[in-house]
Protein backbone atom coordinates (compact mmCIF):
# COMPACT_ATOMS: atom_id res chain seq x y z
CA UNK A 1 0.00 0.00 0.00
CA UNK A 2 1.03 3.52 -0.82
CA UNK A 3 0.12 6.74 -0.58
CA UNK A 4 -0.32 9.04 -3.46
CA UNK A 5 -2.29 12.81 -3.95
CA UNK A 6 -4.71 13.42 -6.72
CA UNK A 7 -4.41 16.91 -8.16
CA UNK A 8 -7.61 18.39 -9.87
CA UNK A 9 -6.83 21.46 -11.99
CA UNK A 10 -8.48 23.39 -14.51
CA UNK A 11 -9.72 21.45 -17.98
CA UNK A 12 -8.22 23.76 -20.84
CA UNK A 13 -11.01 22.23 -23.17
CA UNK A 14 -14.06 22.22 -21.12
CA UNK A 15 -13.02 24.71 -18.30
CA UNK A 16 -14.68 22.09 -15.75
CA UNK A 17 -12.34 22.98 -13.35
CA UNK A 18 -14.90 23.66 -10.56
CA UNK A 19 -17.50 21.79 -11.24
CA UNK A 20 -18.82 19.80 -7.93
CA UNK A 21 -20.60 17.23 -10.82
CA UNK A 22 -16.65 16.58 -11.69
CA UNK A 23 -15.38 16.40 -8.34
CA UNK A 24 -18.24 14.53 -7.30
CA UNK A 25 -17.65 11.66 -9.94
CA UNK A 26 -13.81 11.60 -9.31
CA UNK A 27 -14.56 10.76 -5.58
CA UNK A 28 -16.51 8.40 -6.96
CA UNK A 29 -13.91 6.23 -8.86
CA UNK A 30 -11.65 6.70 -6.16
CA UNK A 31 -14.16 5.18 -3.46
CA UNK A 32 -15.56 2.58 -6.31
CA UNK A 33 -11.82 1.15 -6.60
CA UNK A 34 -11.68 0.34 -2.74
CA UNK A 35 -8.93 2.92 -1.81
CA UNK A 36 -8.99 4.45 1.50
CA UNK A 37 -9.16 8.12 1.62
CA UNK A 38 -7.21 10.07 4.18
CA UNK A 39 -7.41 13.68 3.58
CA UNK A 40 -9.44 15.86 0.90
CA UNK A 41 -9.97 19.72 0.22
CA UNK A 42 -11.98 21.52 -2.24
CA UNK A 43 -11.46 25.13 -2.47
CA UNK A 44 -13.46 26.10 -5.28
CA UNK A 45 -11.69 29.60 -5.57
CA UNK A 46 -8.35 27.97 -6.11
CA UNK A 47 -6.12 26.96 -8.87
CA UNK A 48 -6.22 23.72 -7.87
CA UNK A 49 -9.83 23.40 -6.46
CA UNK A 50 -9.24 19.96 -5.34
CA UNK A 51 -6.21 17.30 -3.49
CA UNK A 52 -7.41 14.17 -2.38
CA UNK A 53 -4.88 11.80 -0.19
CA UNK A 54 -5.38 8.44 -0.51
CA UNK A 55 -4.09 5.22 0.26
CA UNK A 56 -3.88 2.55 -2.56
CA UNK A 57 -2.34 -0.86 -3.78
CA UNK A 58 -0.80 -1.49 -7.41
CA UNK A 59 -4.39 -2.97 -8.25
CA UNK A 60 -6.34 -0.03 -6.89
CA UNK A 61 -4.03 2.66 -8.84
CA UNK A 62 -4.48 0.96 -11.99
CA UNK A 63 -7.49 1.09 -11.63
CA UNK A 64 -8.24 4.76 -10.56
CA UNK A 65 -5.53 5.89 -13.25
CA UNK A 66 -7.20 3.73 -16.31
CA UNK A 67 -10.38 5.46 -15.34
CA UNK A 68 -9.65 9.04 -15.08
CA UNK A 69 -7.60 8.88 -17.96
CA UNK A 70 -10.28 7.89 -20.00
CA UNK A 71 -12.65 10.57 -18.38
CA UNK A 72 -10.24 13.49 -17.23
CA UNK A 73 -6.84 13.42 -18.75
CA UNK A 74 -5.82 17.04 -18.87
CA UNK A 75 -7.45 17.84 -15.39
CA UNK A 76 -5.97 15.28 -13.01
CA UNK A 77 -2.38 14.76 -11.83
CA UNK A 78 -1.46 11.42 -9.47
CA UNK A 79 1.55 11.96 -7.55
CA UNK A 80 3.19 9.62 -5.10
CA UNK A 81 4.49 10.24 -1.68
Amino acid sequence: MNTYELIVGKDCKYSLEKSPYVMGRIMGILEGSGAETIDCTFRINEGCPMRISFVANKKQINRIESALIKNYLSMVRIVKY
